[in-house]
């Protein structure tokens, strides 16, 4: 699995995950990227209001909590489209997409080519 970016740095500031409120919502989006999170649930695994969890999180990361997830997102289905077995399809579901149509459109926008261009050979 491609390793999540944990060294992620503010500006001259430690690793986004050694941070009290941005880590615990980078380890358990990482546990399961496919689980449909919401900024309150992530807030909520540091225990802080959504509010102040999306500030903090947009400073240290320098993306929203929930742009980060897509990301980390299509970098997995990149990975996992490149498994000769894999289907767009099952890729969506494994990442947290139920329509692979959706999938296919949010893949293209975020990486610049379709899934199936990235598919290993069959």
């Amino acid at each position: 699995m491609t390793a999540p970016p944990h060294g992620i740095r503010a500006v001259g500031g430690p690793p986004a995950s050694a941070d009290p409120l941005v880590g615990p919502a980078l380890l358990a989006i990482d546990a399961d990227p496919a689980r449909p999170w919401t900024v309150a649930e992530l807030a909520a695994q540091a225990g802080v209001a959504p509010t102040a969890f999306a500030l903090r999180f947009r400073d240290v990361v320098g993306a929203a909590p929930l742009a980060y997830l897509r990301r980390r997102r299509m970098a997995l289905a990149e990975e996992y489209l490149a498994e000769p077995s894999a289907t767009v399809a099952a890729v969506a579901r494994r990442i947290g997409y139920a329509d692979p149509f959706s999938f296919v459109a949010v893949f293209t926008r975020e990486r610049g080519i379709p899934p199936g261009e990235v598919r290993g050979p069959v």
